[in-house]
């Protein structure tokens, strides 16, 4: 976490002016979309914050959400998010833990979420299947889990030049499907730059069956 901690204090303006990082919009944009097209409310009673960082994609999905939670391994980061509040002045997190994603998912309830959020976090993680095993057992039917991964047009997991993973498709439906959630929909993406280049991406939405 250390990496991050000294990261923190600029992370927000860096990401989303150099990096071009824009990945809790569009998140929320396909979520607002999917639950259209499917005639549902875009409410979530209990949603997770996957690598929350700052509090970015808790700031886009706030007003869908009864309860949020985060999590982040890094204490700066939880510290930065902590301060953040809803126009009420109220806290934006209703809560906030140091921890690692799959640590903090294997501490909550069966079925006890409906939404659960992981943006640009995955990238720092090779082997997501337990993550998305944790994922679907924390959901409740028709729950969502919605994510961002570097992708590429290979097979399987790899490392790319900038030291993040990227991750295939087909490699994530296949893990995903194990793991008792359905791909509802998969979107190519760009959620940041590298030296002014657009990295590949996708979003993922997934519902629990």
């Amino acid at each position: 976490g250390t990496l991050f901690d000294g990261y923190a204090e600029r992370f927000d303006s860096h990401l989303t002016q150099a990096l071009h990082y824009n990945a809790p919009d569009l998140m929320r944009a396909a979520l607002a979309r999917l639950c259209d097209n499917a005639g549902r409310p875009m409410r979530f009673a209990t949603a997770f914050d996957l690598g929350c960082g700052t509090g970015l994609m808790g700031e886009a999905i706030r007003d869908a959400c009864g309860f949020l939670a985060g999590c982040d391994v890094s204490p700066r980061m939880i510290e930065r998010a902590r301060a953040k509040t809803k126009g009420d002045g109220s806290p934006l997190y209703d809560k906030l833990a140091v921890a690692g994603l799959t640590a903090f998912l294997a501490s909550r309830p069966d079925a006890g979420a409906d939404l659960v959020l992981a943006a640009d976090v995955f990238v720092y993680l090779g082997e997501l299947a337990p993550a998305f095993a944790q994922s679907a057992r924390v959901l409740s039917g028709g729950g969502l889990f919605a994510f961002t991964v570097q992708s590429h047009e290979g097979e399987g997991v790899v490392v790319g030049a900038d030291r993040r993973f990227a991750h295939a498709e087909t490699w994530l439906r296949l893990r995903l499907e194990a793991a008792g959630s359905t791909v509802l929909a998969t979107e190519a993406v760009s959620t940041r730059q590298d030296r002014g280049v657009a990295v590949p991406g996708l979003l993922v939405v997934a519902e629990k069956r």
